[in-house]
């Protein structure tokens, strides 16, 4: 139950810092009252051990239907739901004993919630109609019970299988008493099974034969161990004699064998049919009292703001849930146990990015052993490397250079789990973390083509690209991890460029943005509103070849060198010197014919490009503010005509005047 609420949470996070502030406070007791977090953990693990749905449940007993002839499955489904709601609602009274004076809002509220009285209602039919001994477990053999007869019940050496034997509990799960024609159907069933196990033990006194019983659908089989050979001097009673595929056991009948187990199944059929038709009457009285799972109707004069944490309801008359109420403390609980073991700190919230030393969550408690192939991956793994994840008053974006494997992706992957975490009242693992709660987190995050729609990587990326712009925001936050790789190098990064600016001036997103492309990095590098940073690598000389060490550091500026993809390969020792160093030349023919080329660019031309490209945003504000002005009017037709006049002037103002500041500026570029 709390795992699927954790999965609705995760997909979609709050946005009401009330609510998740109450959260928050829960968890805080949690770590503050370790008495009461482990008494909470303690009432939740019967239901965590028994993998109990309320959910599931109920819809299983609702959806019970009442036949001329059950199935024995059908009964034993039946059996399994009761005993698995008699376990819930007796976690649900641990529950709140530990729930008892808690401080936290959200507990108090739980804790009414678990407080109905249909609840007590429900244990006590349960009660007047289980046997208490029978309990519910896990597996295929999840409605056995061995109270009906022991193995030693019968007569000496007479033994029954010790798994397979084991009587089904929808037999006995009804308690004593409560019918006497179903008492009766069981003593006959008893004696049946009596009956079978003195045939057992005079056969194997007459056939000096370990015998045992073998349960099966249709009654019980003789087993033995006999080899192959000795098969046929089996006395001629014994019929369909069936060797086990490996080892030396055999199953066989007799006729006496097959006429007590037609005896037994007449019995066995006669107690479910008994004990079905009772558990169908306490099933419908269940099912009257079973709503209180689900809605209890609470009228509060002034509900307390510990009662608005289930959902974000806002009102007087509050429908609380049993079984949300339920998954919200499991998922609660185990915010503080991985918090508390991991050190996690509460998150403030604010219109600033500060976290402080902050970790991977996953890759956190992540434990990879030592690897002789891959040193590299080790040596990433063994100890996470904390960053500060920091923007400034008015920046927006972040560019993040580095090599490959120095930890780009998990760098912008942890800025996206830990704004999920603070978003669903989880602390975060950091030692102080400050953060807006944006209304969306858009990412582009792998780099793979898409056969089933016929697009290519570099399509796929331009698909998700224009969703990103489509339903950016000034509250969003968005990942992108290298864009336009998928192209060429020149065409990758002025679509990358074009895209960033447009996050950075029409939709004023925060944006983390991983990249390679130099040429990118350098164009952003000292614009306003935007930061460069770098994950640190350095260098390391070892006889004659030179390692590289990954920091996993992030630091500010560019720091971008040359040919690192070719050091790493070269560490993954994957290809040889001799293909290695042809690639370095290329690599370094390519690198002086781009310097060549930027040489041969003076530098005036530099600078009105770098005009021009100051003429396009100045051009793009321009027309997102008359936007923005035009859509927030809503006047009658006479003032929208004047309104629209005064804008045109204005906007004709402003043209005018940065055509003149463009002319000025273009004009001192050229020789007089």
């Amino acid at each position: 139950m709390g795992r699927r609420l954790l999965k609705m949470n995760i997909l979609q996070p709050m946005r009401d810092l009330e609510a998740i502030a109450v959260r928050q406070d829960a968890v805080a007791e949690c770590i503050r009252d370790e008495e009461r977090f482990y008494a909470i953990r303690q009432s939740l693990k019967p239901i965590r051990d028994g993998g109990i749905d309320l959910d599931k449940l109920v819809n299983a007993l609702s959806c019970s239907e009442r036949r001329v002839a059950t199935p024995r499955s059908e009964t034993e489904r039946k059996v399994g739901s009761i005993l698995s709601l008699r376990t819930l609602i007796r976690s649900l009274s641990s529950a709140r004993a530990a729930l008892q004076n808690a401080s936290s809002g959200l507990f108090q509220a739980v804790q009414v919630f678990l407080d109905a009285e249909e609840l007590d209602l429900i244990a006590e039919a349960i009660y007047q109609t289980i046997d208490d001994d029978i309990i519910h477990a896990k597996g295929g053999l999840s409605s056995r019970n061995a109270k009906l007869v022991s193995p030693t019940a019968g007569p000496s050496g007479a033994k029954l299988h010790k798994t397979d034997a084991e009587i089904r509990s929808d037999q006995y799960a009804v308690r004593a008493e409560k019918s006497p024609l179903l008492d009766v159907a069981r003593e006959t069933y008893k004696e049946n099974i009596n009956d079978i196990l003195q045939l057992c033990e005079a056969e194997s006194q007459e056939t000096g034969l370990s015998i045992t019983l073998k349960m099966v659908h249709t009654g019980f089989l003789f087993q033995t161990k006999c080899e192959r050979s000795r098969i046929k001097n089996l006395p001629e009673r014994f019929t369909n004699v069936t060797p086990a595929k490996t080892g030396n056991t055999i199953t066989m009948l007799t006729l006496t064998l097959k006429k007590l187990n037609a005896r037994l199944v007449e019995s066995m059929n006669e107690v479910l049919t008994m004990s079905d038709t009772i558990i169908d009457e306490l099933i419908e009285e269940i099912i009257g009292k079973v709503a209180s799972l689900y809605k209890v109707g609470m009228t509060l004069v002034s509900p307390p703001s510990s009662l608005l944490v289930l959902t974000d309801w806002r009102c007087a008359k509050c429908d609380g849930q049993v079984s949300e109420a339920l998954s919200l403390l499991d998922m609660v609980v185990s915010f503080a146990n991985v918090s508390i073991a991991n050190n996690y700190v509460r998150p403030a919230f604010g219109d600033s990015l500060d976290i402080r030393r902050a970790r991977h969550p996953i890759l956190d408690r992540v434990d990879v052993p030592a690897s002789a192939s891959s040193a590299i991956f080790t040596r990433r793994r063994r100890a996470f490397v904390p960053n500060d994840i920091c923007l400034g008053a008015g920046e927006r974006v972040c560019l993040i250079t580095g090599p490959n494997m120095s930890g780009k992706s998990t760098f912008l992957r942890q800025i996206a789990l830990i704004t999920v975490l603070a978003g669903i009242g989880c602390f975060v693992p950091a030692t102080r973390a400050t953060l807006p709660i944006p209304d969306a987190i858009l990412s582009l995050l792998t780099h793979e083509d898409d056969a089933t729609q016929n697009l290519s990587t570099f399509a796929t990326e331009m698909r998700t690209s224009a969703f990103i712009l489509s339903v950016g925001s000034p509250r969003s936050l968005v990942i992108l991890d290298e864009m336009g790789r998928g192209t060429s190098p020149d065409e990758g990064s002025a679509v990358a460029t074009a895209i960033v600016e447009e996050l950075l001036n029409d939709k004023v997103s925060t944006v983390f943005f991983a990249t390679h492309f130099g040429e990118l990095v350098d164009g952003f590098d000292g614009k306003e509103g935007v930061v460069c940073q770098h994950l640190h690598v350095s260098t390391v000389q070892q006889r004659q070849d030179v390692s590289l060490v990954f920091h996993h550091k992030l630091h500010r500026g560019i720091g971008l060198d040359t040919h690192y993809s070719l050091q790493v390969a070269k560490m993954m020792r994957c290809f040889g010197d001799g293909f290695l160093q042809h690639a370095q030349q290329i690599a370094e023919a390519e690198q002086a014919s781009y310097a060549s080329r930027a040489r041969e660019v003076s530098p005036d031309t530099r600078a009105r490009r770098t005009m021009l490209r100051k003429i396009v945003r100045d051009l793009r504000r321009l027309l997102h503010e008359s936007r923005t002005e035009a859509a927030g009017e809503d006047e009658g037709p006479e003032q929208e005509g004047e309104a629209h006049e005064q804008q045109a002037e204005s906007l004709a103002q402003k043209l005018t005047l940065l055509r003149l500041n463009a002319a000025t500026d273009l004009a001192s570029t050229f020789a007089e």
